[in-house]
């Protein structure tokens, strides 16, 4: 049953990275903020996925090898994938003014999008040299294609609406803040 969750979380963690990466070089393009308040609410909704995935990964590993972390490519790969975006979340942290922290947050989420594809190819070759682990979605019934088309829907339209609602919030604050920096310089 952890199938249902697992390949689904991180196919769309990978996803909301890609699009936190288009929206990154969009912002380079462009200057808009309105890029770095999508880029930071995929990067943050991806990160929660992420988690998702690792946490049934591991428990999905832990039901079949007995072990609660075994250093397999998969769920090795995906949590160095997670440490480079909590680097991109404690660098928008770190930086107070609001080109400055766009901008380089802007240069790392895209930086940290290169491993989505050594990540993916990892994976890819580990599933080959495992045979005995299952495959998704599962060639079963139409049953189980149909539970794994609909965990994935779930999960992008959980995913998106997590990445609205803090794309509303980043934007909400940054309004706050130009308010208060303009009562600041008067």
């Amino acid at each position: 049953m952890l199938v249902y969750l697992y390949w689904p979380t991180g196919a769309m963690a990978a996803a909301f990275a890609a699009g936190a990466a288009v929206a990154s070089i969009r912002f380079l393009r462009t200057r808009a903020f309105k890029f770095d308040s999508v880029s930071v609410a995929m990067v943050e909704a991806g990160m929660l996925l992420l988690a998702l995935h690792l946490t049934v990964g591991v428990a999905w590993d832990h039901s079949i090898s007995g072990r609660w972390w075994s250093w397999n490519v998969p769920l090795t790969s995906a949590l160095a994938c997670g440490l480079l975006y909590a680097g991109y979340l404690i660098l928008r942290q770190s930086v107070e003014e609001p080109t400055q922290r766009a901008t380089f947050c802007a240069a790392f989420s895209i930086f940290a999008f290169l491993d989505i594809p050594i990540v993916t190819l990892a994976v890819a070759w580990w599933w080959q040299k495992r045979p005995e682990r299952a495959s998704f979605p599962p060639h079963g019934e139409p049953v189980d294609r149909l539970l794994a088309a609909g965990a994935t829907a779930a999960v992008a339209l959980a995913g998106g609406a997590l990445a609205f609602f803090r794309m509303r919030k980043e934007e909400a604050r940054r309004e706050r803040d130009a308010e208060r920096r303009l009562q600041q310089a008067s």
